[in-house]
């Protein structure tokens, strides 16, 4: 009980040694609390869900909220005890590394979206979804690396300043990789939304053609959603780091390290929406998108080949469905007719007219 009232009543900013201080301010321990609360809340939620579903992609974004609650733990307990080294390694280095770990689920998720769709879908990434995954998470774990070290570092007088430019890189190369990953999920996105309508047209194997009408093509879970969603997560943690690195570049002289407030606005509520807004998805999509991913098919070994052969089919069965439309109005396969749908939305899709290819 008593240990409790120094908690409530002592509020004083000492020195780590003499005229060293780690903290520019007594932390708040309400806040402290609040978000101890959300991130401890939500992440045996998260653990629940994903041992429920057996979602194990999910595994670095639960860990990740853990570290989130484990960093408001320690400024708990340096709010009376400003002069200890440990809790301010502790909130330092566990609230700073989590967005990686919660990108790592970001990039995973990507991947079995485009699994999901099928090999077509996988033939309009720009990389192969498992080395999607495998690039983008070797990134992830550089910059986590880096910044912890850096993070670190920063609690030493005599490399304080190295440890500012070490924990700057690692967020550079976050946002560096994060960018690219960003950069590769929007032309998938534009790819699909452009191919789909060709995927309805003249796939003869999910559409069935009759009387000239071509029956619409249905994908397997609400993929857009789930894109909307990838977008949204992506914005919050690429301002978050962002704002740290804006915080380290100023320097714990600086007014966003002297100051408590920006941290609870930019870094620790944008990373509690993100584990709100991850925790929103449909449980049948993403325990839909494990199912398929770990069908194999579309992605390794020899039958990712044959799905990449695959591919090429179908792109060649589209200009074949389509170029018959010009002047063939029968396929050899369905014997029925294809209507100028077929043509149109071949051309929306690759953005090549049916006739120049005809010519050549």
């Amino acid at each position: 009980m008593q240990s409790f009232s120094m908690i409530l009543t002592r509020a004083e900013l000492l020195p780590y040694k003499e005229g060293i201080y780690l903290w520019k301010y007594v932390p708040s321990l309400a806040l402290s609390i609040i978000f101890l609360s959300i991130f401890g809340i939500l992440s045996l939620a998260h653990t629940w869900r994903m041992f429920q579903h057996r979602l194990w992609f999910c595994l670095p974004f639960v860990v990740g909220g853990y570290l989130e609650a484990t960093g408001c733990v320690g400024r708990v307990i340096a709010r009376n005890d400003t002069s200890g080294l440990m809790p301010y390694i502790i909130q330092s280095i566990f609230l700073l590394v989590p967005p990686s770990l919660f990108a790592a689920s970001i990039y995973m998720v990507l991947g079995r979206i485009i699994r999901g769709l099928g090999p077509r879908a996988v033939a309009l990434s720009i990389i192969r979804p498992t080395w999607l995954t495998k690039v983008f998470v070797v990134g992830d774990i550089s910059a986590f690396v880096i910044q912890a070290g850096g993070a670190g570092m920063t609690t030493s007088a005599t490399q304080k300043d190295l440890g500012n430019t070490t924990v700057i890189v690692g967020l550079c190369v976050q946002i560096a990789f994060f960018g690219l990953f960003v950069l590769a999920a929007v032309i998938f996105d534009v790819r699909y939304r452009r191919g789909r309508d060709g995927f309805s047209a003249v796939d003869a194997d999910t559409a069935q053609l009759r009387d000239g009408a071509v029956a619409a093509r249905r994908e397997p879970f609400d993929w857009a959603k789930l894109m909307m969603m990838l977008y949204a997560t992506s914005a919050l943690i690429l301002v978050r780091c962002t704002f740290r690195i804006i915080e380290y570049i100023m320097g714990p002289e600086g007014y966003l390290l002297s100051n408590e407030w920006p941290l609870f606005v930019f870094d620790l509520t944008l990373m509690a929406l993100y584990s709100i807004q991850s925790s929103s998805h449909s449980n049948f999509n993403m325990d839909f998108i494990k199912k398929v991913a770990k069908s194999g098919s579309a992605d390794k070994g020899a039958g990712g080949d044959q799905a990449a052969a695959g591919n090429q089919d179908y792109a060649d069965k589209a200009f074949d469905f389509a170029s018959k439309k010009s002047g063939h109005n029968i396929d050899r396969n369905t014997q029925e007719k294809i209507t100028d749908g077929g043509r149109s939305a071949y051309e929306k899709a690759t953005g090549s007219k049916v006739s120049d290819k005809i010519s050549n």
